[in-house]
Order: structure tokens, then sequence, then C-alpha cells
């Protein structure tokens, strides 16, 4: 079964006050980029989640837990140092033929992740581009050292 996670909000309480049409576009533009790449791909199942603060970090998710898909709009936001461990944590959890997709725009660093992605041994792509905005997609990891 093919399914999704979504993990893309932005959670920031008083920032959300200052901002709200930055986070309203944030949330709602990223569930709305990551169903519309779901449909064009036939993907059905959706995990979403509002916030991975909220509902769960990756250690506390069972550690045989296992994923054929991952689509995300990741918070590119939160940092690198954060963004590649957060990254990590969920890649490793796909099996051996999974794939990850991953919408990020080049002006946040699309082109720089998918150079990381791939020196950490998870073969990366651009499969798209359109409006700024980069879809990759992210085969599972090799051994590589992480």
């Amino acid at each position: 079964a093919v399914e999704t996670s979504e993990l893309a909000s932005w959670k920031s309480v008083s920032e959300s006050v200052e901002k709200p049409l930055e986070y309203y576009s944030n949330n709602v533009g990223s569930t709305i980029g990551v169903t519309r790449a779901m449909i064009e791909n036939g993907v059905s199942r959706l995990v979403f989640s509002s916030s991975c603060t909220v509902y769960g970090e990756p250690d506390e998710v069972p550690v045989d837990l296992r994923f054929d898909a991952c689509w995300s709009n990741p918070p590119i936001r939160i940092g690198k140092a954060a963004l590649h461990g957060l990254l990590a944590s969920w890649l490793d959890r796909l099996v051996p033929d999974g794939s990850a997709h991953l919408v990020v725009h080049r002006h946040l660093g699309a082109d720089s992740l998918a150079r990381w992605l791939d020196g950490q041994g998870w073969a990366t792509v651009r499969r798209s581009s359109r409006k700024g905005y980069r879809l990759l997609d992210v085969a599972a990891g090799t051994d590589a050292p992480r």
C-alpha cells in the first residue's frame, strides 16, 4: 500500500499571530501542493500531522515502522542541522524500495538539499520544477554513513 505522510506545517503560535497570511499560505498551501502531487501520482492514502512536535518525534514512533513513501514539504526554516536530522530520521524509515517526494522552493535551498541528500546515500532526482518549487524524488538510502 502506498501512503503519504505530510509533516509540513509551521507551528509557532506567536509568529503565526504576527504573520497570519504567511502561516496560512505555508500550512494550507503546502498541504494543497502535497495533495495535488498525490493525485497526479495515484496515491490515495494520507497520514497527516499538523506538527511533528504535537503528534510525535521520530524517536517516539515504533522503531520497526516503515513507509513505502513519504510526501512532504519539509520545514526548511528550522535550520540546516535540524532539517538534516529530521529528514535522516524519517528517510531511514523507508522500505528498501521506498521513496520520498519533497516539495522545496529553490530560494529555500532545494538544490543544495538535493546535493546533501545524494551525498548521504539517498539518490535524489529533481522530477519537476514549477513556479520556483522543486519536486525532489528521493530513493531509500544505501548503507552510506550519516
